[in-house]
């Protein structure tokens, strides 16, 4: 188990953000560790119009990769973290 510092966790994320690229699917990836999408769904339980903001389908979906992200902190040691073994 990994324990690290939120406020260290966020200035890393928000240092390393500045990669912003595209997948083919139109997701926005945010440096290495978070993507950006439209939450999917088809609405058919709905009464909302999909043309309103209120719809769930016009919300994002935010995903952060927690494994992918500590094992870059490990091998690369670029914030503090410590580990517990259970």
């Amino acid at each position: 188990m990994y324990i690290f510092r939120i406020d260290n966790v966020i200035e890393f994320l928000f240092e390393n953000a500045s990669n912003i690229s595209f997948t083919e699917k139109g997701i926005i990836r945010l440096g290495e560790f978070v993507t950006i999408q439209r939450k999917g769904g088809d609405g058919k339980h709905i009464n909302i119009p999909k043309t309103d903001w209120n719809h769930p389908g016009n919300q994002l979906q935010f995903k952060f990769s927690p494994l992918k992200f500590a094992e870059h902190i490990e091998s690369t040691n670029a914030i503090k973290f410590c580990t517990i073994d259970y």
